[in-house]
């Protein structure tokens, strides 16, 4: 009898957790400007204002910023940033980010592009306090 109730109340806590999770919306990313940023030899440097808004019941806390965004299947940019907040829930922040874009990416995407092909890109992603990344939804 103690086995069953335990166990049941085991199940009751995994479905509640697992529906916890399923609920919750995808934070929606964006571009809000970009700004040039002294370089270093060959490579270009870039100050991200990336806006994030937080449909969700719930604030999201951040701690540090990592980013790496690929364009056409190859790696192009990337960055880290220190900063940490908080996004309050169904709110929004455009949060600071600096890029880098190594010479040599630049000449891999110039000798690698094809007319005709299209873009594609991939997002940054905030890592929230005690996790150690969060996916966002793709930068178009």
């Amino acid at each position: 009898m103690i086995r069953r109730i335990a166990f049941v109340a085991l199940v009751a806590a995994v479905m509640a957790a697992c529906a916890r999770i399923g609920l919750r919306e995808p934070l929606r990313v964006s571009l809000a400007g970009l700004e040039s940023l002294p370089g270093e030899g060959l490579e270009a440097r870039f100050l991200a204002r990336i806006r994030v808004q937080n449909p969700n019941d719930e604030a999201i806390t951040y701690s540090g910023l990592s980013a790496e965004l690929d364009l056409n299947g190859r790696s192009f940019a990337s960055g880290v940033s220190a900063a940490s907040a908080e996004i309050t829930k169904f709110g929004e922040s455009v949060l600071e980010l600096p890029l880098t874009v190594p010479g040599t990416a630049i000449v891999r995407q110039v000798l690698g592009f094809r007319p005709g092909q299209g873009l594609t890109t991939t997002a940054p992603r905030p890592c929230p306090a005690g996790s150690p990344a969060h996916s966002f939804p793709v930068l178009r």
